[in-house]
């Protein structure tokens, strides 16, 4: 990068091997077919200019500027990262993980004057204009580079994409859940903060599981409209009787703070108590006074939020005992911790129970995508 490098560095050496991977990266970005065919081309050209007098064109292949214009000083970020202990493997990080970095950098040099200059060095703004009106900005920086681009190609072919999908919750699952809570409480001597996590808890994967919910939308029910709307909806009829949930917040593919309200069944046809556990949770928030002001209804006493990390703890607890006590329910060989969390179990056993039930696709893709 500069520097004359020494073959008696051990440094120098390392980083040396990093360069070397990043070209093959390169090179590895195009299919082998892709880069005969792109040859044989050339080979033809070449032939052609001869056999009527014209000299070759000679296309230039370096040397390359001393320094590094195009982003291999990032490249090499990338691959030391790549080695590191990941989430889903102690081996390495996967390129889904690593291609942050790339993100991350360009848009750090996105707030940068040098940026905003431009490839023109001056203060002028350039957009290209479709004929249609749609503008799109020049890209400008080392992570744009040719080189930049097929490195990342290479390594995303070589790494491969790991996609661990959080397994479904089932509604048996989810039953047994609320069963172990349920007989939980039965103990009058039960610890009051043991009390308080099971029914914030049991109402979170309840109104999780019956609206289908992404892991972190459940911590945008608003207390104060939730006890506001708690009676809204008890009957005794149990075809019509529902329950209110209020939602606010910044939802995915949504612009700004959206209020959504969601009515939901009393109690579904296979026994989930969506009502009752909506009411324990209203009527803890009101008994505290935490209703009288605005602010999440999945909170701590002190009406503080409580963490996606905290509720994956404890649905993780819960699974562990169940799979030890209920292997019909979960098997011995799954990783609890690994393919359960909030993030998207709910949801996804939310949308396969659906389809089970005879729920229309467009039905269901239209409550996915507002919630």
């Amino acid at each position: 990068m500069g520097k004359s490098a020494s073959e008696f560095s051990p440094t120098h050496c390392d980083l040396m091997s990093y360069f070397r991977q990043a070209n093959l990266d390169m090179f590895w970005s195009k299919e082998p077919s892709t880069v005969a065919g792109s040859l044989s081309a050339y080979k033809h050209c070449h032939r052609n200019r001869m056999l009527k007098g014209m000299p070759p064109e000679i296309i230039p292949q370096g040397p390359y500027p001393i320094g590094d214009p195009y982003g291999m000083a990032i490249a090499v970020d990338l691959l030391v990262q790549s080695q590191r202990p990941g989430k889903n493997s102690k081996s390495y990080t996967q390129y889904d993980s690593v291609r942050k970095l790339r993100s991350g950098y360009s848009n750090f040099f996105a707030a940068t004057p040098v940026f905003n200059k431009g490839f023109s060095g001056t203060d002028d703004t350039y957009k290209i204009k479709s004929s249609k009106g749609a503008r799109f900005d020049y890209l400008y920086g080392k992570t744009e580079s040719q080189f930049f681009s097929w490195f990342m190609l290479g390594m995303k072919k070589q790494m491969g994409q790991m996609v661990n999908q959080d397994m479904g919750m089932s509604m048996d699952l989810l039953l047994a859940i609320l069963r172990h809570y349920d007989l939980e409480l039965e103990d009058p001597d039960l610890d009051p903060d043991r009390v308080r996590t099971i029914i914030v808890c049991g109402a979170a994967f309840v109104i999780l599981f019956a609206g289908a919910l992404r892991g972190n939308e459940v911590l945008y029910v608003e207390r104060s409209e939730l006890v506001k709307w708690r009676q809204k909806g008890r009957t005794d009829n149990a075809d019509t009787a529902h329950v209110v949930v209020l939602l606010m917040g910044r939802f995915k593919a949504e612009t700004g703070t959206r209020n959504f309200m969601m009515a939901l069944a009393y109690e579904s046809a296979s026994g989930l108590e969506i009502g009752r556990w909506v009411h324990l949770l209203s009527a803890l928030l009101k008994m505290e006074g935490l209703s009288k002001s605005v602010g999440p209804a999945i909170c701590d006493a002190d009406g503080s939020l409580i963490t996606a990390q905290e509720l994956n703890a404890e649905l993780h607890d819960m699974l562990l005992e169940i799979q030890a006590n209920s292997p019909e329910l979960i098997a011995s060989t799954i990783d609890v911790k690994f393919k359960y969390s909030i993030n998207r179990s709910f949801r996804r056993g939310a949308t396969t129970r659906a389809r089970e039930n005879g729920v229309r696709e467009d039905t269901i893709s239209i409550n996915n995508q507002t919630s």
